[in-house]
């Protein structure tokens, strides 16, 4: 920190003092030697005001200063430096389902896919009907068709159609400014996730805090995936249509000790499921998904149309302070 001398200050008060009386003395208001007194006080009082303020803008910035903890944006924290970093680095769990795009006819998907005789039938009712027919079910069934579980809201509905039919396995990659991360926020399903994501890490910071944190969570994999296949939530968020039952949780952390109890956790998170149709969305009388035409149709586009799965992602950032006192 810049410090002002003494001596300076008391010359600062005096020339603030002459100063004071040469402007009065100027104005024709110096008539008498009492005048003269108060104009100098006035003025060796304003000339110490200046100098503590002059104190106080050099405190503010002193490049020293101790930076606050600053909101980097609606979800995440800059970090104090002061803060000693527990941990760093990335973890997964899950695995994508590998899926492909197909061209065959029904009695070749029955065999390979093991249908019975109604699931094969079912297969050749669509196939036969063709693929404009299959398309127009697969989008827009009512209830189920992807335009009813999708909105399009910034374009989504029309980005995921057009990718499954010319997008050649192509991801898609939704970041945390797209509404498909802000709204996670308040989806009621993944706030659950998330809590019990935040259990799991600070679990860790309790009980293995010295150990490797990788190895930790190699044996012990019990980070949940969230599961977004939720019917009531469909008129509201995006996520039944596009995730479903997500597949893989891929992280980017970092855990700062705050103090004794609380701790800094920094989550650069991505979400992703494939986005494909398999024999379980034709299998099986008692299947609930037998009650729709979209799904069966979903599977005729990709198995015997040549349509295209492909991988789904949302990056999620957010910071949480975990108060290890209250696991």
């Amino acid at each position: 920190m810049v410090k002002t001398k003494k001596g300076s200050w008391i010359a600062y008060i005096g020339w603030s003092a002459f100063a004071n009386l040469l402007l009065h003395g100027l104005a024709g208001k110096i008539k008498t030697g009492r005048d003269v007194a108060k104009v100098l006080a006035g003025g060796a009082v304003a000339g110490a005001g200046l100098c503590g303020l002059k104190k106080i803008v050099e405190k503010i910035s002193d490049g020293d200063e101790r930076k606050k903890l600053l909101p980097h944006n609606e979800n995440t924290i800059d970090v104090d430096t002061q803060y000693e970093l527990v941990y760093k680095g990335t973890q997964k769990w899950g695995t994508l389902q590998k899926a492909e795009s197909r061209r065959l006819t029904p009695s070749q998907l029955a065999e390979i896919d093991g249908l019975n005789f109604w699931e094969k039938q079912r297969v050749e009712n669509l196939y036969y009907s063709g693929q404009s027919n299959c398309e127009d079910i697969y989008e827009s069934t009512q209830v189920t068709g992807v335009r009813n579980v999708l909105s399009n809201r910034d374009g989504l509905a029309d980005e995921v159609i057009t990718n499954f039919y010319m997008g050649k396995k192509k991801k898609l990659t939704f970041d945390e400014n797209h509404h498909l991360s802000t709204e996670l926020n308040i989806n009621p399903t993944f706030k659950t996730y998330w809590r019990t994501y935040l259990k799991a890490v600070g679990n860790f910071i309790v009980h293995n805090e010295d150990k490797n944190l990788e190895e930790y969570f190699k044996a012990n994999n019990d980070i949940p995936r969230p599961n977004f296949s939720v019917l009531s939530e469909i008129k509201e968020f995006d996520y039944y249509g596009l995730m479903g039952g997500t597949q893989q949780i891929e992280v980017e952390l970092e855990i700062y000790r705050m103090n004794t109890v609380n701790y800094l956790v920094n989550t650069k998170m991505f979400i992703r499921d494939t986005y494909c149709a398999d024999k379980d969305d034709i299998k099986g009388i008692a299947n609930k998904k037998i009650l729709t035409q979209s799904l069966p149709a979903f599977y005729v586009l990709q198995n015997c149309f040549g349509c295209h799965p492909f991988v789904t992602e949302i990056i999620y950032k957010h910071s949480d302070i975990i108060n290890i006192a209250n696991l």
